[in-house]
């Protein structure tokens, strides 16, 4: 919640200062930085799960974690200087070649600096990742909650200055320091571990390497439903109607977020699940999948209503087409975060198949209907997001559940009991159509 409410402040602050095309034009420079991670396959970023499996005591080291951990953050520091180096010296290239002249030098002016965001949030994401690993996950939310005020009391510095740059200063700030306090948290609760990483495991490395190269599918999918239908929305509808998807997602992301930080311990502890515990591990499960069914279908619905506020806050009024798109990224988002548990639940036990087919059908859904609606309408290709969202994450469901069921067939009484699912769907539907149906009386 405390990253989404500062990056909601920073888009304030960008509106404020350049306007809807100055958020434009960051999104679009920021989707641009992110396709070099479709590059990236070591596995790094996903060193928590290793950790979490190792032992403290081995008979080659005095502690595993360390290596791992010190392992992860050397490949992500080699892997993104090289890449680093290689996206400076090409991307104003590229850039020129692709964009208008005036696009152009906006993107140039701040492309270097985004892919060192890029490159030292890859990093954090390595050291975040060992403290979930350690079930650290409370000192992992404090940096991070530090690192957020940080960066928006130097955005409220930074923006009026220097305008979008000012913006991506401050996240660098904030990255820089997130990486600085993990690393001083990691040396004072795991034995040597210093600032600096001194270990490098090949065989960890290899370990992790064939899980990233395993994962990655699903990460080369994502790159269809974000950074993508960005570029598509460019073209289409220009900076302006991606600043309103930006601000939506924005918005949304303030929920996901959340989920997305609650089941971070959630992952690590179906990893540790062992099959002498069935029964126990099909309970904790159920569990995790009523209570979220119930705060997906409570939390978006509450957002639903709080979309109008944020129009006001960042448009100045109460604007239709802003509160309509972000309505219906919204629920496509309902049914995304709906299936984590199952998404989770698999990927900690290694069965990625059906997961990274959720993220293509995504991304093939998403761009074949933003295609498709750009040949009638180009201020609507954004609604090609929700019917993306749902079709993927219900493939991926189904293609899990058959797996999950297989799994737990020794249990007398398996009932996933999937009616919820479709009241969880349809109280934030409910409650988007009247926020939508009120706003357009109003105005």
């Amino acid at each position: 919640l405390s990253s989404g409410i500062s990056i909601l402040v920073l888009t304030k602050l960008i509106i404020s200062q350049d306007g809807l095309e100055g958020l434009g034009i960051f999104s679009l420079a920021l989707s641009l930085t992110v396709f070099l991670k479709m590059f990236d396959i070591t596995g790094s970023v996903y060193c928590a799960r290793f950790i979490a499996e190792a032992d403290l005591n081995t008979e080659d080291t005095i502690n595993k974690k360390a290596i791992i951990i010190d392992t992860s953050m050397n490949v992500a520091l080699i892997f993104y200087l090289v890449t680093g180096f290689l996206g400076i010296s090409f991307a104003p290239i590229l850039i020129n070649i692709f964009y208008e002249i005036q696009l152009a030098s906006k993107l140039v002016e701040i492309i270097s600096f985004m892919i060192l965001l890029l490159a030292l949030n890859s990093v954090m994401e390595t050291q975040n990742g060992s403290l979930d690993g350690l079930h650290k996950t409370v000192p992992r939310s404090v940096i991070g909650i530090m690192g957020c005020i940080l960066c928006v009391g130097l955005a409220f510095y930074f923006v009026p200055k220097y305008g979008v740059l000012g913006a991506v200063f401050s996240q660098i700030a904030q990255a820089c320091f997130s990486i600085l306090a993990c690393r001083i948290f990691l040396s004072m609760n795991v034995d040597d571990i210093r600032i600096f990483p001194k270990h490098f495991s090949f065989i960890d490395f290899k370990a992790m390497f064939k899980f990233g190269r395993t994962i990655h599918i699903s990460t080369l999918s994502g790159f269809g439903f974000d950074p993508l239908i960005k570029i598509l929305i460019v073209n289409y509808g220009g900076p302006i109607l991606l600043a309103y998807y930006d601000l939506s997602l924005k918005t949304v992301g303030l929920a996901r977020s959340a989920f997305g930080a609650a089941f971070v311990p959630i992952y690590n502890n179906f990893s540790a699940f062992k099959s002498k515990n069935i029964v126990q591990n099909y309970k904790y499960f159920d569990e995790i999948v009523v209570l979220n069914s119930f705060q997906v279908a409570l939390m978006f619905s509450l957002l639903s209503f709080f979309t109008p506020l944020v129009s006001i806050i960042f448009l100045e009024k109460i604007d239709l087409h802003f509160l309509s798109i972000s309505l219906g990224v919204l629920i496509g988002y309902v049914g995304n975060t709906l299936f984590i548990p199952m998404y989770m639940y698999s990927q900690s036990k290694k069965r990625l198949f059906w997961n990274n087919i959720g993220q293509l059908t995504i991304a093939f859904v998403t761009i074949i209907i933003c295609i498709i609606i750009g040949f009638y309408e180009k201020t609507l290709v954004v609604y090609s997001i929700p019917f993306g969202l749902l079709a993927g994450s219900i493939v991926s469901y189904l293609g899990n559940r058959r797996n999950f069921v297989k799994e737990y067939s020794i249990l007398e009484n398996i009932n996933l009991n999937e009616k919820r699912y479709v009241w969880s769907i349809m109280i934030p539907v409910i409650s988007s159509i009247t926020t939508l149906v009120l706003c357009y009386q109003l105005t």
